[in-house]
């Protein structure tokens, strides 16, 4: 038990100076904090920062959030989460500090349009860190088409968008789909043809759309026929009265469907695959109203699958063929009936070898 004057205040440690540490235990201490210790500490000083960088510590995202009244940006590490706020003041050296956060990991804004006014957000955009950044992302509020035409003119479609605010109806852009990753909470203002239009993207995602099964149909058909890739991966939402019809999304599609996945979902190919990287295209049907779709490289396990669409496909033209064949033998005036005959047969011939070839790959 410990015993002292009650006219004297209560004992208490000394600070650990960690700063003043040498070398060696400074790093023996640093080994035992977390992603959120060091980086405080790496916010301390100048010999902190210099620790940072020699240590090479990584982090998996940086968000910069940016008001009226404060700047915050907030730093992720597997389950870890640090968030640091830096109220508004009369000088932007706070910015420092976030520049050379991004030495660590990519970086994106975020702008809360019902917090900022468009002054303030123009303001940032046109500063050397919007220009590191690698997405920008508008959330809240509305969007005018004006403000919108001017960002769109100035972010580079090399980075990442999402646009969560109110886009007007009628607005439009040529950009509005070619970054590599695009997200629109309200897409109803996108038209078929302008999906049509989309080439070499990774992901697109609109939360709300004008489309139906037809309309994506219509989709599918013009990715089989494209002859350039246009995107790695789709993520759309019906328009809120339409519903899921499996058989209006394969219309005139020639699908394959995998045992032992779902009864709704199904694989396409393209036909002109020479000058594509992403033959392969999925089809998966989500929960409520959602279709999704994902262009794929024919490589490992996915190989298979392409070379029994090949399969189908020939299968199909064979068919075809064979029809328009026995059809020219009806009419009277045909002048070559022994030469539509043979190929009728050489047809028949190569269409029951296909029909083999797919037994054994049933049974592979």
């Amino acid at each position: 038990m410990c015993f002292w004057n009650i006219d004297t205040s209560i004992p208490k440690h000394k600070p650990f100076l960690i700063r003043k540490l040498p070398l060696v235990p400074f790093k023996l201490v640093t080994e035992f904090m977390n992603s959120h210790e060091i980086i405080k500490l790496s916010m301390c000083s100048y010999r902190m920062e210099s620790f940072l960088r020699v240590s090479k510590y990584k982090l998996e995202e940086l968000h910069v959030h940016l008001s009226n009244q404060y700047l915050k940006y907030e730093l992720a590490q597997s389950k870890n989460f640090l968030s640091i706020l830096f109220r508004k003041g009369k000088s932007e050296k706070q910015l420092e500090s976030v520049t050379k956060m991004q030495q660590l990991c990519e970086s994106e804004l975020e702008f809360y349009l019902d917090q900022l006014s468009t002054e303030t957000m123009m303001h940032y955009l046109n500063l050397p860190l919007a220009e590191k950044c690698t997405g920008f992302s508008f959330m809240r509020g509305s969007l005018t088409a004006a403000l919108l035409i001017e960002l769109m003119d100035k972010i580079p479609v090399s980075k990442r968008l999402e646009i969560d605010s109110d886009i007007p109806i009628d607005f439009k852009h040529p950009n509005a789909l070619k970054y590599y990753v695009t997200r629109y909470n309200n897409g109803r203002w996108i038209t078929l043809n302008d999906l049509k239009s989309i080439r070499n993207v990774g992901w697109i995602e609109l939360k709300s759309t004008i489309f139906d099964c037809s309309d994506v149909n219509q989709f599918l058909n013009y990715w089989v026929n494209c002859e350039e890739d246009m995107l790695e991966l789709l993520d759309l939402n019906l328009k809120e009265d339409a519903f899921i019809d499996v058989f209006a999304l394969t219309d005139q599609l020639i699908t394959l469907r995998v045992e032992g996945a779902s009864s709704s979902n199904f694989f396409i190919k393209a036909k002109n695959h020479k000058n594509r990287k992403f033959v392969l295209g999925h089809v998966e049907i989500g929960e409520g109203n959602s279709v999704g779709f994902t262009a794929w490289e024919a490589t490992g396990k996915k190989t298979r699958v392409f070379r029994i669409l090949e399969l189908l496909e020939r299968k199909k033209e064979l068919e075809e063929e064979i029809s328009m064949i026995e059809t020219r033998e009806n009419q009277v005036d045909i002048s070559d009936f022994s030469e539509e005959i043979r190929k009728k047969t050489v047809a028949y011939a190569e269409l029951q070898r296909l029909k083999t070839s797919l037994n054994e790959q049933d049974h592979a």
